[in-house]
């Protein structure tokens, strides 16, 4: 009769493995709610960013609260959606504290956010905001029907002095020259007009409205040159200028 076999041990590798595993399906799981809560959390993260609601044309001064309130909005954005640099609205205090008395130096559109550093605004008695210093508000309130139109034209070049070619005071002739049917001609468009403010890469006007619809049309469609005036100069009455008078005068 054979000898009873001794019982072999069993192997506890099966049990440990087990457990490992479920082990790491727990670490899995917290893991997965963690990414979830944060992905959750950041998606519902919103800032308070100062949102332009109109179009600010350079020139434009905020002297007072109402001003600002008047150009821009608190709007919530979602965290993600911030941009580099943004203001993050605080309160209406540090707002004033931030913008009063800036001037706008670059055309602000509908829809930009104010940044916190914001280059398209500065002190006045900075050189980046031209030649503000100059402005006259009484010539407006003598010209209560004229609005302020900014022209996009390099007029504070380098003349060879420390005078730009335009400063706030000035009066200047503005000349148009418009193509229609493949003829194009030059002429004065409006003269005698008041140079409100002038930037390195703009120039505030002060005209009519109906003026300022002119210089809207004049602008887009032709180009704009400037021509600056002599003080006593009310401007004088000019012709318009074709091929056929410059060939007729000069013989081109």
């Amino acid at each position: 009769m054979a000898a009873p076999r001794s019982p072999r041990p069993r192997s506890s590798g099966g049990r440990t493995l087990m457990l490992l595993g479920v082990v790491l399906a727990l670490a899995a799981g917290v893991l997965v709610i963690y990414i979830v809560s944060q992905a959750t959390a950041t998606v519902g993260q919103t800032e308070q960013l100062v949102v332009a609601t109109q179009d600010i044309a350079p020139g434009t001064v905020f002297g007072s609260e109402s001003d600002i309130n008047k150009y821009f909005a608190v709007k919530s954005y979602p965290a993600s959606l911030v941009p580099a640099g943004a203001y993050v609205f605080t309160t209406q205090d540090d707002l004033d504290v931030h913008l009063l008395k800036e001037v706008v130096v670059t055309e602000i559109f509908p829809g930009d956010v104010l940044l916190t550093g914001d280059k398209r605004v500065a002190n006045p008695a900075t050189s980046n905001a031209g030649s503000l210093l100059n402005v006259n508000p009484a010539y407006l309130q003598s010209h209560a029907n004229y609005v302020l139109f900014p022209l996009k034209l390099d007029t504070t070049g380098d003349t060879g002095n420390s005078r730009p070619f335009v400063v706030a005071g000035d009066y200047v002739a503005i000349l148009a020259t418009e193509c229609f049917n493949g003829t194009c001609a030059t002429q004065t468009t409006l003269n005698h007009v008041y140079v409100y403010a002038t930037f390195t890469n703009a120039i505030v006007v002060a005209v009519s409205q109906q003026d300022a619809l002119k210089l809207k049309y004049l602008d887009e469609t032709g180009k704009l040159t400037l021509a600056l005036l002599q003080s006593n100069d009310n401007g004088n009455s000019t012709v318009a200028v074709n091929a056929s008078t410059i060939a007729q005068e000069f013989g081109f």
